[in-house]
């Protein structure tokens, strides 16, 4: 007989050989003992876990030759057949391969008829959610009524596709991912039966690769048995999955905490020499950090081995909480940046010098200074030699560098014994626009020399020299200011001084934009008061009113703006301060030529008649009458149209303030320019007319 995957030989044949989907197996036995059976299950989950198997036994139950029984026999021919994958009235369906509705149709024609051997015809329809919107409401009526002798069972690892209707007519499972020991301990009882040689650790890194994946993990392990010659040992699995030492992440922290930078360079060189994933590797880094913590929290001990353990245990009294959740922070933040660097070596060079330049201020009250004791407690930790081979491209990376151990032998880098004072830092260069542009050799179209500052008060800044920051509040270093002994001190004394030359910078920046605020708003003021000091039109008899001709070609669109300008009527409607409805009905009206003194007749066109009622009819009478101090009888006529009424008049101004703007910009310098060298294009619409 030729030879059988792992995955496919040990496939559970018993509820009972199932693991880690108890919650699964305990409703479906309680079912088929009880004899509920519902007529459609719906198996959820990711890849590897199950489903499929979970479908197979189920349908051994149905059909069992002893029975409906939650313990098939397996022996029956009916059992046998099943599990070969053979059985008639078993019908395994591919969804993925058979999406069309007419291969849909095809089955379900044949549901009508009775099995030819089980007790039960079992429809099993994997990655159903492949299925076309029309399959799926081929199939809703068959799923929602099934013949009495007809189960049908669906599976897939996409439930959200679904459509609800397919979801409302099953019973549905979740089948959960399995932990990594009940993958490692499933495992192991099979390579025992397989009589397969299995080093220490080398599940642990299968179980973890595999990600929830039963199926996942025993593919894993075939190729680590092919790969060893029919034994797992922990440097083939290391190499297979990547080329990552357990051993690695250890060697990391602890150099982080005798904070020695050389130490850190040459270990990672060392670790580019043998072409590692830097993603597991990262990875690796972020579940120590885990357990660090979580062993400074609750003493918990992890499956590890015991050189590892006591190396965790020193980790978390020798690191504070504060440092845990900051190395934990950047690392896996590094982690998401690997991707979108161009070369994962250097990431990872820059990730590690990171860790070293932003730990936490020694000084801080908050923070136990454990740096002594730290490394102190890790001098006489020792590691065995990586079983990884070399890369060869990388192997000239490490040529006559020290080894980890003799590395972190090293001194420590000279510190610098101060911080840059503020007279050390070279001031900010400023230069023209037309320097610069001078200096790029590219055409000029702008001059600078007509920009005008908004406050002539403000003082001139000449753009051809140097600029020093004014007003800017900075300590003079003394010299009773402590040394600086970390890369982190330094970093932060530097940082503190520039963020007082920016504060310094900031506070000039606002005193000179108060001075422009002040300035506009005494423009505003000054606009303002010469709004409400001109003289309005005065209040004339209404014949004079209905008398005015409008002529359009007459206004100025650089002066008129509104129709109170040069409609008497419209003025007159903006005195009395109409709103609403109320507005709208007296400026789509015009005053009629036979209106007297205590008599207004106005003409209303046929299109707004809608907005008389005898409400605004009052109103509009009352506010005339307050308006003139003196009872006035006002009366609306519809008429087929109006001629020039306000709402006109506002119209007509409106467009040909429209066409002078959009005059103005295309004959602007500026705008020109940028249509000629830029190919610039004027957005008409976005034209408004202040």
């Amino acid at each position: 007989m030729s030879y059988q995957v792992l995955a496919r030989k040990w496939r559970p044949k018993k509820f009972t050989e199932l693991v880690g989907q108890e919650h699964v197996v305990t409703v479906l036995v309680n079912a088929l003992t009880q004899q509920r059976l519902h007529h459609a299950y719906l198996f959820t989950g990711t890849r590897g876990v199950g489903k499929t198997t979970i479908a197979r036994i189920f349908a051994k139950s149905l059909n069992c030759e002893q029975g409906i029984t939650s313990t098939p026999c397996g022996v029956c021919d009916t059992c046998q057949d099943i599990d070969q994958g053979r059985f008639i009235d078993l019908l395994e369906i591919d969804a993925a391969s058979k999406t069309k509705v007419d291969d849909t149709r095809e089955i379900l024609d044949n549901v009508q008829y009775a099995p030819t051997r089980g007790r039960y015809k079992v429809y099993l329809i994997d990655e159903v959610h492949m299925l076309s919107r029309s399959s799926f409401n081929a199939l809703l009526k068959t799923l929602e009524e099934p013949p009495e002798h007809v189960k049908f069972i669906l599976a897939t690892t996409d439930p959200q596709k679904l459509p609800v209707t397919v979801l409302s007519r099953c019973l549905q499972f979740h089948l959960k991912a399995l932990t990594v020991s009940q993958i490692e301990q499933k495992t192991q009882q099979i390579l025992d039966a397989e009589n397969f040689s299995v080093e220490k650790g080398a599940l642990t890194l299968l179980a973890k690769a595999a990600r929830g994946s039963m199926r996942d993990c025993l593919s894993l392990t075939d190729q680590s048995i092919a790969q060893g010659q029919g034994c797992i040992t922990l440097a083939n699995v290391q190499q297979m999955l990547g080329g990552v030492d357990q051993n690695w992440v250890f060697k990391i922290l602890i150099t982080l905490l005798k904070q020695n930078p050389k130490a850190l360079m040459h270990l990672s060189l060392d670790i580019a020499s043998y072409a590692p994933n830097y993603s597991r590797l990262t990875a690796e880094l972020i579940q120590l950090l885990h357990q660090v913590a979580m062993t400074q929290v609750i003493g918990q001990h992890f499956d590890l081995s015991p050189e590892h353990n006591l190396l965790v245990e020193k980790f978390s009294q020798a690191m504070s909480a504060e440092d845990i959740q900051l190395y934990y922070q950047i690392v896996l933040n590094g982690r998401k940046d690997l991707p979108y660097a161009s070369d994962e070596q250097a990431a990872f060079d820059m990730l590690l010098l990171r860790l070293l330049a932003f730990r936490p201020l020694k000084n801080s009250e908050s923070i136990p200074d454990n740096s002594t004791r730290a490394t102190n407690d890790f001098d006489d930790v020792t590691f065995d030699e990586t079983n990884i081979h070399k890369s060869l491209s990388n192997v000239n990376l490490v040529t006559d560098e020290p080894s980890f151990e003799e590395a972190n032998t090293l001194p420590e880098v000279e510190a610098i014994t101060s911080p840059l004072s503020p007279a050390e830092i070279p001031p900010l260069e400023i230069k023209a626009l037309g320097d610069i542009e001078q200096e790029n050799n590219s055409p000029r179209y702008i001059d600078t020399e007509t920009l005008t500052p908004f406050d002539n008060s403000l003082e001139q800044v000449d753009h051809n020299s140097t600029v020093a920051p004014q007003n800017v509040d900075i300590e003079p270093s003394t010299s009773d200011t402590p040394l600086v002994q970390s890369p982190i001190e330094r970093a932060l004394a530097t940082r503190n001084m520039l963020r007082s030359r920016k504060k310094g910078l900031e506070n000039s920046a606002k005193k000179s934009e108060d001075a422009i605020e002040r300035q506009d708003t005494s423009s505003n003021e000054v606009m303002v008061s010469k709004i409400e000091d001109a003289p309005r039109l005065d209040i004339p008899r209404f014949e004079s009113i209905s008398e005015q001709v409008f002529d359009v070609n007459v206004i100025d669109p650089a002066k008129i703006r509104s129709a109170n300008q040069v409609d008497k009527w419209a003025n007159m409607i903006d005195a009395m301060s109409l709103t609403g409805r109320l507005r709208q009905l007296a400026i789509h009206a015009t005053v009629n030529e036979q209106s007297t003194d205590d008599f207004l007749l106005l003409n209303l066109n046929q299109a707004t008649k809608h907005l008389n009622s005898d409400v605004a009819h009052k109103k509009l009478e009352q506010s005339i009458s307050e308006f003139l101090k003196r009872k006035i009888t006002v009366e609306l006529t519809i008429v087929d149209e109006t001629s020039h009424d306000p709402y006109q008049i506002q119209s007509h101004i409106n467009d040909k303030r429209y066409d002078y703007a959009k005059e103005l910009l295309e004959n602007d310098e500026i705008i020109m320019g940028l249509k000629m060298h830029f190919q610039a294009q004027l957005d008409e619409n976005t034209i408004v007319a202040l």
